[in-house]
């Protein structure tokens, strides 16, 4: 038998699951709750379309569109995560959401680069960066994460 994607993913993010639930034994109540309810929700799916898996398997093969763009958005966001303590907030938001707008649209929807994508592009992360900035900074006077010495990890 064959092993199929979409039982070492389904696997591995329950795994991920209970490994994540297993560092979140310190938190408090308040601040634990809405981790714990993600980790819930995420195993839970990943159970059902496990069952899903076994019980009507599809055949498909295992590198596609869908795995490539899941990995592309996974490995962006990690960089992301980690610029932020380099270069900032506002900065690493900014060039995440320049990046992340062209990569949905040419890899999800197969659309070449354009320039309505382009304007698309600046437009939205302006309008997201100036609302993130309004909101946090202006309004709620909250500090947004700043740069750290040793990164985030």
């Amino acid at each position: 038998m064959a092993v199929r994607f979409g039982l070492v993913v389904y696997l591995t993010l329950i795994l991920i699951a209970v490994i994540f639930w297993t560092q979140l034994d310190g938190l408090l109540y308040p601040a634990g709750v809405f981790p714990r309810f993600i980790l819930v929700v995420l195993a839970a799916c990943s159970v059902i379309s496990l069952i899903r898996e076994v019980a009507a398997p599809k055949q498909q093969p295992a590198i596609n569109k869908r795995v490539i763009f899941a990995f592309a958005i996974a490995g962006s966001t990690v960089v992301y995560i980690y610029a932020i303590t380099i270069i900032g907030f506002y900065l690493s938001s900014t060039i995440y959401l320049l990046l992340l707008y062209p990569l949905v649209n040419i890899i999800k929807d197969g659309a070449g680069f354009s320039r309505r994508l382009f304007i698309g592009t600046i437009s939205t992360t302006a309008i997201v960066i100036s609302g993130l900035y309004i909101v946090f900074t202006l309004l709620l006077r909250i500090n947004v994460p700043v740069l750290l010495a040793n990164g985030p990890f």
